[in-house]
C-alpha cells in the first residue's frame, strides 16, 4: 500500500549522513509524524482509511519496523476520528470512525503483519458525490490532523464505442469461413467527468470453472466462479481528445492468447461461458464480458505524477501530501462497471454474430481448453453446458 511507501522513505532518510563529521547521532531532533492513507469510494457500503506514524529508535531501525505500536497508534491515544460531509461550507452529515484488526497484511515486507489495524465507518447508501470530505483525526497528547477532498462522479462516467454510443457488444475477432476468422482490434471511449482525472481500464470475462472425475464429465467434484482481468492501460485528463473522449482499444488476438495462458488444459476440467440472459434484446445470449473502468480523484492523480519514475537527471522530486500536519493522501476513487456484455456481436442488421465463440473454439491460444455455453447458441462451435 501507499503509505508503507511513506513509511520507508522515512525510515531510509534517517540513516543519510548530513555534513562531514564522524559521528553522527540519527535520533537527534526527530519528530514522529501522522501518515494517512484513504480513498473513499462513493458506491461502496464501508469507508477504509489506514493511520499510521513514523517511529524511531536507538539501535537498528528495521528491528523497530518488526515491532506494531512502532508504526500504530493505540485507540485510547485518539478522542475521536471523524469524516465529516461538507455542503455549501456546512457539516451536514458526521461519521465516527471505528477501529478494526485485521489478518491481511504481507508478512514478506519490514513492517510489521500479518495483522493490521485500520479504521472504517460503514456508509450503507454510499456517499453522495456532490459533497466533500474532512477528516478530523483528534489526538489527545499530539497535534490534531485534518485532511479534505471531493468525491469521484461515477454516474457521469461511461462508456462509448467508436460511433459515440453506448457499447452494445466487443467484437474482438471477425469469422472469414466456418472454422476461421482474422483477429480484430476494437476502439472504445471513455466519456470522462472532470472529478476524476485518472483511469486505469480493463475488461473482464467471467467462467464457471467445473472439474470432473473423468473425462466423460458426468460425475462433478466442483466448482468455482473465475473471473480473468486483463489490464487495456492507464489515461489521465491529458489523453483526452478533440471530442472530449478518452479512446482506448481491445487487441483481439491479445484477449485470446491471455485467455488461453489463464486457464487450464485439462480433459477433466470445462469452463462454462458466463450465463445465459433470457432477457437480452434484440435477442436471447449469453452474456460474459464487462468493462472496467478505475478512477480516481483529484489528488490521487497529483500523487501518482509526483510518485512516477525519475527519467531525467535531477532525481530529487517533491514530497506531495494534501494532510494537514501530516503525511499521506486522502483521495476518492471507484470503479465503474458496464456488465452483461454478450458474447456474441450484435451488428447493424440485429443478427447474432457468434465470432467471439467461434475464436475460443478454433484459435491457437484456446483451442485445448474445453467451453461450454450456457446459452446453446452456437452449438456448431460449443457443446451446451450440462
Amino acid at each position: 500500500m501507499k503509505f508503507i511507501y511513506f513509511l520507508l522513505s522515512l525510515v531510509a532518510a534517517l540513516f543519510i549522513l548530513q555534513g562531514c563529521e564522524t559521528e553522527v547521532d540519527l535520533n537527534a531532533d526527530y519528530r514522529s509524524t501522522t501518515v494517512v492513507y484513504g480513498l473513499l469510494d462513493p458506491i461502496q457500503d464501508t469507508q477504509w482509511i489506514k493511520i499510521n506514524r513514523t517511529f524511531l529508535g536507538e539501535g537498528n531501525n528495521l528491528d523497530y519496523a518488526l515491532i506494531r505500536d512502532s508504526s500504530e497508534y493505540k485507540w485510547d491515544e485518539f478522542n475521536s476520528i471523524r469524516v465529516h460531509a461538507i455542503e455549501d461550507g456546512e457539516i451536514v452529515a458526521t461519521f465516527n470512525l471505528q477501529e478494526k484488526e485485521i489478518s491481511s497484511k504481507s508478512i514478506n515486507g519490514i513492517f510489521y503483519g500479518p495483522v493490521q489495524t485500520v479504521y472504517y465507518f460503514p456508509t450503507p447508501s454510499g456517499l453522495i458525490a456532490e459533497r466533500s470530505y474532512r477528516l478530523e483525526i483528534d489526538f489527545k497528547e499530539r497535534q490534531d490532523v485534518s485532511a479534505e477532498t471531493e468525491l469521484v462522479a461515477p454516474s457521469q462516467i461511461s462508456f462509448l464505442n467508436a460511433s459515440g454510443l453506448q457499447v452494445r457488444s466487443i467484437p474482438l475477432v471477425q469469422r472469414t469461413s466456418d472454422i476461421s476468422f482474422e483477429y480484430k482490434t476494437f476502439t472504445g471511449n471513455i466519456n470522462p467527468d472532470e472529478s476524476a482525472p485518472i483511469y486505469e481500464v480493463a475488461l473482464r470475462l467471467y467462467l464457471t470453472e467445473r472439474t470432473y472425475t473423468d473425462a466423460t464429465h458426468t460425475i462433478l467434484i466442483s466448482e468455482r466462479p473465475l473471473t480473468l482481468e486483463y489490464r487495456l492501460g492507464s489515461f489521465n485528463s491529458n489523453d483526452i481528445n478533440s471530442l472530449g473522449r478518452i479512446p482506448f482499444a481491445i487487441n483481439g488476438e491479445n484477449i485470446f492468447q491471455y485467455i488461453g495462458a489463464s486457464l487450464n488444459s485439462d480433459d477433466n476440467i470445462v469452463y462454462q461461458i458466463g450465463e445465459f440472459d433470457p432477457t437480452d434484446t434484440p435477442f436471447e445470449g449469453t452474456v460474459a464480458m464487462e468493462l472496467v473502468a478505475y478512477a480516481g480523484g483529484e489528488e490521487l492523480f497529483t500523487y501518482n505524477q509526483v510518485n512516477s519514475p525519475t527519467t531525467g537527471i535531477i532525481q530529487e522530486r517533491p514530497t506531495y501530501t494534501n494532510i494537514n500536519n501530516g503525511l499521506g493522501l486522502l483521495s476518492s476513487r471507484t470503479a465503474i462497471r458496464l456488465k452483461d456484455i454478450p458474447m456474441t456481436v450484435i451488428d447493424p442488421s440485429l443478427t447474432a454474430n457468434t465470432s467471439n465463440l467461434l475464436a475460443l473454439r478454433y484459435s491457437e491460444y484456446t483451442s485445448n481448453i474445453n467451453f461450454c455455453d450456457p446459452g446453446a447458441e452456437a452449438t456448431e462451435f460449443i457443446p451446451v453446458c450440462q
